[in-house]
């Protein structure tokens, strides 16, 4: 898939710099070329589905749960805060989003807000904290790719630093809370509250809880989104991450029981965690006035407030609903869509199989001829019938 991927980008990248009258030029440069180039659409095809690929969109996030499930934890909190990024950054700079698309831009959104459900619903059937953070990665890669669409709508160039804000929140939430998997599993059973307590408070500020920096990105994407259908699904999907946020913090805890550890894990382990938590917590503070050009108090008032407290409410009480429920849902495998392929391959293949059959059939000279022979007897009577109809 990355190969794949890579290809797809490299031919667009080829068209880009062929529409540019410098030998070298360039992004900006490239892009400002887009709009008279005769590969247009195509161009845009490749970079959707390439950076796509990167950023995990719906169908083409099989890789991330996967990788996930063998991935050390740190390399985890590379690959899902800083790696899954580089496909936010390739939209950011090579669409030409200061040009209004609405078609592409919609069909963006969709995709968007697709994956941005999708990767709530997978992630609640999973049963290790990596696999939910991961699919949580693809829901909020989904609302950053929305954002992105909107702002093709629009023919918005300001809404990219919007959404590389909101990336930017998520690369240091997850980042955490991918190292808070390593911190918890080295906890002793007694001793592990405090992990889980700011773990989930990180995943409480993923979903924009209050007075948190990733209430702060919630707001910021209410700006270019408005109150239509889209800015109302995406305040929505809060509330599917505050459950999914809660699963994690359950299966965390659950990850320190019956482990003979040590109290707390060691100031070697605890103090990266621990800056890399309170930088996620409060970086967002620094970046929205700059961002947004509000003041930080306008975050506080009361409207605002409310708008980011409804659906982490609501969240809340769905997860406690769900854990008062009692039986888990059943549990999709890691790759899910890639997984039904492979069950799906037996039968694929006795379908191949039974065409082939069908062309030994059609090859044979007796059945060849009285086919050939009953179409010159279409093509005439219909030549016939054109004939008689004709004035």
């Amino acid at each position: 898939l990355t190969l794949f991927g890579e290809a797809l980008l490299i031919a667009a990248f080829v068209m880009l710099a062929s529409g540019s009258p410098q030998a070298n030029p360039l992004i900006r440069d490239a892009v400002a070329q887009w709009p008279l180039s005769p590969w247009r659409d195509t161009i845009l095809l490749l970079l959707v589905v390439g950076f796509g690929l990167k950023m995990g969109l719906v169908p083409l996030h099989v890789w991330m749960p996967l990788a996930h499930s063998v991935a050390p934890v740190p390399a985890s909190a590379v690959l899902s805060g800083i790696v899954v990024k580089a496909g936010v950054i390739g939209l950011l700079r090579f669409l030409p989003l200061g040009v209004a698309l609405p078609h592409w831009g919609l069909g963006l959104s969709i995709a968007g807000i697709v994956t941005a459900y999708y990767g709530i619903a997978l992630g609640l059937t999973q049963t290790h904290p990596k696999r939910v953070l991961a699919y949580s990665t693809v829901s909020q890669m989904g609302v950053v790719a929305t954002v992105i669409g909107g702002a093709l709508v629009q023919g918005d160039a300001g809404a990219a630093a919007i959404a590389a804000f909101y990336a930017a929140n998520h690369i240091l939430l997850k980042g955490a809370l991918f190292l808070a998997v390593g911190i918890a599993a080295a906890s002793a059973p007694g001793a592990v509250m405090p992990v889980l307590g700011l773990a989930g408070l990180l995943g409480l500020s993923l979903a924009g809880l209050p007075f948190t920096g990733g209430a702060l990105a919630k707001l910021a994407i209410k700006g270019p989104m408005g109150e239509g259908a889209a800015g109302f699904l995406l305040a929505l999907s809060a509330a599917g991450t505050t459950v999914l946020m809660a699963k994690f913090v359950l299966l965390l805890r659950d990850s320190a029981k019956g482990r003979a550890a040590f109290p707390l894990p060691s100031q070697r382990l605890m103090a990266p965690w621990i800056v890399l938590s309170v930088l996620a917590l409060a970086l967002p503070f620094t970046l929205y006035p700059l961002v947004t050009g509000e003041r930080i108090a306008s975050a506080f008032a009361l409207v605002n407030v409310e708008k980011t407290a409804v659906p982490v409410l609501l969240g809340l009480a769905l997860a406690f609903a769900l854990h008062q429920r009692g039986p888990a849902l059943p549990e999709v495998p890691a790759g899910d869509v890639l997984v039904l392929a492979e069950r799906l391959g037996p039968l694929l293949a006795r379908g191949l199989a039974g065409i082939g059959r069908l062309d030994d059939v059609l090859r044979r000279w007796g059945v060849a001829g009285a086919l050939l022979a009953g179409l010159v007897i279409a093509l005439v009577s219909a030549l016939a019938i054109a004939v008689r109809s004709a004035p």
